[in-house]
């Protein structure tokens, strides 16, 4: 399968070679039964055609919100599927991506070149572990990709110039 934004975000994260290290095999690739995880793998691989095309149609259309409730949607879909087949690696690193939207989908985040860039690099990631676990290789490891993840969201969270405002008072109101 390869990647799935067929060949047009060909961008691939650069990490040193410690960062890139794989997830050891028993811990990524779960106990579970394998019919139920080709299950898990055809509807992973549809998920990711299809969040791979919402994320262009809202790369086109930053303000189009439609788009990111549907990657919410995958993302949880896909998180599920990979718990209930024990393969914690793509169930946490749909995790993370899946609070990120959700930060995106309140307004806490703007979109952006790089945050785009970013999500690009996610979903090549997840597919490249769907790939590898279709395979029965080690899942290369989405841990670089996490880190920036939660870097984004502590600064999404503190304090400063870039935090959302609050909630005007109305006029007339008493506040205490």
């Amino acid at each position: 399968t390869g990647n799935l934004w067929g060949g047009l975000l060909p961008r691939q994260l650069d990490v040193s070679q410690g960062e890139a290290s794989s997830i050891e095999t028993d811990a990524a690739q779960g106990n579970g039964d394998p019919e139920l995880q080709d299950i898990f793998l055809d509807e992973a691989f549809d998920i990711l055609e299809s969040s791979g095309a919402a994320l262009l149609r809202w790369q086109a259309d930053p303000q189009n919100h439609l788009e990111v409730e549907n990657l919410l949607r995958d993302l949880h879909t896909l998180k599920g599927g990979a718990r209930m087949v024990e393969v914690a690696a793509i169930g946490d690193f749909a995790h993370e991506l899946e609070t990120l939207f959700e930060d995106i989908s309140v307004g806490f985040l703007a979109p952006g070149e790089d945050l785009f860039t970013l999500l690009q690099r996610c979903h090549d990631q997840l597919a490249q572990m769907l790939d590898a676990l279709r395979s029965g290789q080690p899942l290369p490891s989405p841990q670089v990709l996490i880190e920036r993840i939660r870097q984004i969201e502590r600064s999404t969270r503190q304090p400063g110039p870039s935090a959302v405002p609050s909630k005007p008072e109305p006029a007339g109101a008493v506040v205490p």
